[in-house]
């Protein structure tokens, strides 16, 4: 499902890539909903009549515009419509000759590391993402494999190299000075690698092939191969949103996903992560195809990482068919559920939270089903829960904490304001 976006604004990743784009419902397929402007949120999804209880209202036919599987589950989530069978491996592929040779050392590595329940699951990904795609995944997997060769880590563990963790936010200054170190060994390690490649460049891009290689484009690039991997997941799913942004001529899933609201702030909240985003800058510049190189870029990470903050949705090993019903307890909805990986429906994440949600969610396959779980009124907002059926077991400390540390906000509910207005009174 594509969303409709002015006719001026192209999509491509340019200088506004971190400020939001108008945003849009779909045309004629949303009659009951309208986009507008919340009070606390930005934009929100309002009823444009009186809805029923039990009725459909939206359904994301696209998949997410940029999702990783965690590195842990990757053989038993298909790569297309993620199905997951307890734990079972998948064994559809990509044949040995769709990526013999992309790799640096002639071939023989292994493949894009992505499996598929169906073999129409595996056409319908490499329709998506194409022969760039399986490149790109297969030069960022044989990269995984060696290092864990050759560190002598499980390649099955993520972040199984990270530095201790470092709780400290890091100042702006502490922010820029890391990317300008990151971008001047990117920017050496560019020149090197379009130097030695004879693959064109894409028109949009502002890169140029140096006259010669110097000893400094040989060490950065050196470095960054030699520089542990700090988070696979990190490092694939910055992969995910590399390709989104190399596709915005030609896909609506770019232009979609810059309609999200960016959170800039919370990017960065701990030292470590700067590091492990930083890290991503080099790893991704050093091994991925010649014509992605000018996505790879702090622009396109960070347009990327502002609306993961609080837009992304779980993949969970069972099917949401239960999600946020009002009268289903948290352990009805968690038990025996596992968080298989996540992703960003830019369509889905029009919805706020609220802790008395009226409107239920549940994915199948790749595609989101929104309906209502209780007649709506006219002008009300529609409201998810973002913390799958915990709102139902857990007070408002306990709800705040949680959606504070996980989405960066304070809720404000109804169901909020009415506790902590109840609070106030038991306290006089």
């Amino acid at each position: 499902m594509s969303l409709s976006t002015p006719n001026n604004e192209d999509g491509h990743v340019g200088s506004n890539a971190r400020h939001r784009r108008t945003p849009s419902l779909p045309e004629n397929s949303a009659p009951l909903l309208r986009l507008r402007h919340s009070p606390d949120s930005g934009f929100g999804v309002f009823a444009s009549q009186l809805i029923q209880s039990g009725t459909q209202i939206l359904e994301s036919e696209d998949g997410p515009a940029i999702y990783v599987i965690y590195r842990v589950f990757r053989k038993e989530v298909c790569a297309w419509c993620f199905r997951y069978d307890q734990g079972r491996n998948w064994k559809i592929r990509f044949p040995y000759e769709s990526f013999v040779g992309t790799q640096r050392d002639g071939g023989g590595g292994p493949g894009p590391g992505v499996v598929f329940c169906r073999e129409e699951c595996r056409d319908a990904w490499k329709e998506e993402y194409g022969e760039v795609g399986i490149e790109a995944y297969a030069a960022v997997e044989t990269f995984v494999q060696k290092q864990a060769r050759c560190r002598g880590w499980s390649v099955e563990i993520s972040d199984s190299n990270s530095e201790e963790n470092d709780d400290k936010v890091p100042s702006t200054s502490e922010i820029e000075e890391a990317w300008k170190s990151a971008e001047e060994q990117a920017s050496l390690i560019q020149s090197l690698r379009l130097y030695s490649s004879s693959s064109p460049l894409p028109n949009s891009s502002s890169l140029v092939k140096p006259d010669r290689p110097s000893k400094f484009q040989k060490q950065a690039l050196a470095q960054a191969i030699g520089q542990p991997i700090s988070n696979t997941d990190i490092l694939f799913f910055l992969l995910s949103g590399v390709l989104c942004a190399s596709s915005s001529s030609h896909s609506p899933s770019w232009r979609a996903l810059l309609t999200l609201n960016p959170s800039l702030h919370a990017i960065y909240a701990n030292a470590n992560i700067l590091r492990q985003i930083t890290s991503t800058l080099l790893h991704l510049t050093a091994v991925l195809p010649t014509r992605l190189l000018s996505y790879v870029s702090r622009e396109t990470f960070e347009a990327v990482l502002a609306r993961d903050v609080a837009n992304s949705f779980g993949i969970w090993s069972k099917r949401e068919e239960a999600q946020c019903e009002l009268n289903a307890s948290s352990s009805d909805m968690q038990e025996g559920a596992e968080m298989l990986g996540y992703g960003i429906w830019p369509i889905a994440s029009f919805f706020n939270h609220s802790c008395e949600p009226n409107v239920a969610r549940r994915r199948i396959g790749r595609r989101w089903i929104f309906t209502s779980a209780r007649e709506i009124s006219k002008n009300e907002e529609l409201c998810i829960s973002y913390i799958r059926g915990e709102e139902n077991a857990s007070n408002l400390t306990e709800r705040r904490k949680r959606l504070r540390n996980a989405w960066g906000f304070e809720c404000r509910c109804v169901k909020c304001v009415h506790e902590e207005e109840n609070q106030g009174v038991h306290d006089e």
